[in-house]
């Protein structure tokens, strides 16, 4: 369990915060900066089940994605007033995970990405991703992106 509370985490050459091979990860950020991550901003694989709570928290210029999961079982993320701006590909991207998806994004503005603001993909169980009161804008490819994702999928805008 990781509580980062009004904390600046900058220039970092690979991850900014990476979580690999654990059971389960518990990661809060409160009122943080993560700046020109050389890979990612958050990353988190082959792990059991991930929760991301991040309120008034920036994640800027990382080399890769802002948020990236892999092969992670299950997956719970809540973006409260948090700003996630140009990532060198997706602001958030979920790929391989065999569990729940559940993503809330609210009073959220993810903006100039090279490629996509949400992106989840190869789930194999059920993607229910909720947005409100959020601004998605300026990706070179979409804005959200969901494909091969082999049960429900449920959206909310």
């Amino acid at each position: 369990r990781v509580s980062l509370v009004d904390t600046r985490l900058g220039r970092c050459g690979w991850h900014a915060l990476r979580g690999e091979d654990v059971g389960s990860g518990s990661i809060t950020l409160q009122g943080t900066n993560i700046t020109d991550s050389g890979k990612s901003g958050l990353s988190f694989s082959r792990s059991d089940s991930v929760n991301v709570s991040a309120i008034g928290s920036t994640i800027r210029g990382a080399g890769s994605r802002a948020i990236y999961m892999a092969d992670v079982h299950g997956s719970w993320i809540e973006l409260i007033d948090v700003h996630i701006e140009g990532a060198n590909k997706d602001g958030i991207y979920v790929t391989r995970s065999t569990g729940n998806v559940s993503m809330t994004v609210n009073g959220t503005q993810i903006a100039n990405c090279s490629r996509s603001g949400i992106a989840l993909s190869r789930g194999a169980a059920s993607t229910d991703v909720a947005i409100a009161s959020s601004e998605i804008s300026g990706m070179d490819d979409n804005g959200i992106s969901l494909g091969e994702i082999a049960n429900s999928v449920r959206v909310s805008l």
